[in-house]
């Protein structure tokens, strides 16, 4: 009985990895904030960041959802490359760029249910608040850092359901909790 309690627990669940782009470019004022592109310092987070999730967590999502933006592309790609997901697979969707939480969770509601871990990349306020929206009184942050990623897990085995399900905290990891 035990065994099979526990399967069928891990099947009832979803991951979500909530994602903030890494640290971005402001030097070129003429840039539009769409096509800002990520400094190295944000570059090398970001690398740290995917080694950690490779090496001590066996992340592999099998999708990663990221805005249309240069400086979301540029992270999902850095983190697709750290965690073995082919790049070409990244779904890149306009609506994570400037969205609110509701609108990330209608993307996600559009899931097949068959695909249980998911990376988004995207952008604050509305991650920060997204990831709060999963997390309890305890573990509520105030500022997603660049290159900082919170994995959920929500207990239900359908996207159209995540909003109103169970979550709990799995991990959180920033940069600045890793040695330089």
């Amino acid at each position: 009985m035990g065994f099979a309690f526990i399967f069928g627990s891990l099947k009832k669940m979803k991951k979500l990895y909530i994602v903030r782009h890494a640290k971005s470019s402001w030097e070129d004022f003429r840039l539009p904030d769409h096509d800002r592109y990520l400094l190295p310092m944000g570059i090398d987070k970001t690398k740290k960041i995917g080694n950690w999730l490779k090496k001590k967590k066996n992340v592999l999502p099998e999708l990663i959802i990221c805005s249309s933006a240069v400086r979301a592309q540029e992270t999902a790609k850095i983190l697709a490359e750290k965690l073995g997901y082919p790049s070409s697979r990244i779904r890149v969707d306009p609506n994570f760029y400037h969205a609110e939480p509701e609108t990330i969770l209608e993307s996600l509601y559009e899931l097949p249910d068959e695909v249980k871990e998911v990376m988004i990349v995207g952008h604050n306020t509305t991650f920060n608040d997204l990831a709060n929206d999963f997390l309890d009184w305890k573990h509520q942050i105030e500022n997603l850092p660049t290159s900082g990623v919170v994995a959920v897990i929500i207990k239900t085995s359908r996207w159209v359901e995540i909003a109103a399900a169970e979550s709990e905290l799995e991990f959180m990891i920033f940069p600045r909790m890793l040695k330089h």
